[in-house]
């Protein structure tokens, strides 16, 4: 397979996971009553203490503004977020989840933990760690690709 052969297979494969994993959180969503975006907004919250703003969620998940503002709004209107000026910068809004909505951020969650089973499936524990290391190691070349183009 030529290197050119191997980077399609990628881009395909990353191609075919987006669409699986927005499937299944689409539908799990649903069975929890809420839309996409708040499911989304959700998650991340949940997933990723610490990164707790609009801003956050906007910059490493790469939704738009409006897409989080909206979801941000229904979750706050459904009392499943709270949002708490930030002391040391009033411009900011610190967003955190109720107890109401740790349930649901379980339900989804194991909608994530689920599609990572069947991506591992039929992987040994070897295999994995292998995975593993070489997915870090690309991930260190293209962060510093990454760095060079903004140059």
């Amino acid at each position: 397979m030529t290197p050119i052969e191997k980077m399609t297979e990628l881009m395909v494969m990353h191609k075919v996971l987006g669409e699986v994993y927005s499937q299944r959180l689409t539908l799990a969503a649903q069975e929890v009553g809420m839309t996409r975006p708040e499911a989304d907004v959700l998650l991340f919250l949940n997933n990723n203490p610490g990164l707790d703003t609009a801003r956050d969620i906007t910059k490493y998940r790469g939704f738009s503004k409006a897409y989080v503002s909206s979801a941000v709004e229904g979750l706050l209107a459904r009392g499943l977020i709270t949002s708490l000026v930030d002391r040391k910068d009033r411009r900011c809004q610190r967003l955190s989840l109720t107890r109401e909505a740790l349930p649901l951020a379980h339900k989804l969650g194991q909608t994530q933990e689920e599609l990572v089973a069947n991506l591992f499936e039929g992987l040994t524990q070897g295999e994995r760690d292998a995975l593993r290391s070489t997915m870090d190691k690309v991930s260190a070349n293209l962060m510093k690709m990454r760095r060079k183009e903004r140059v």
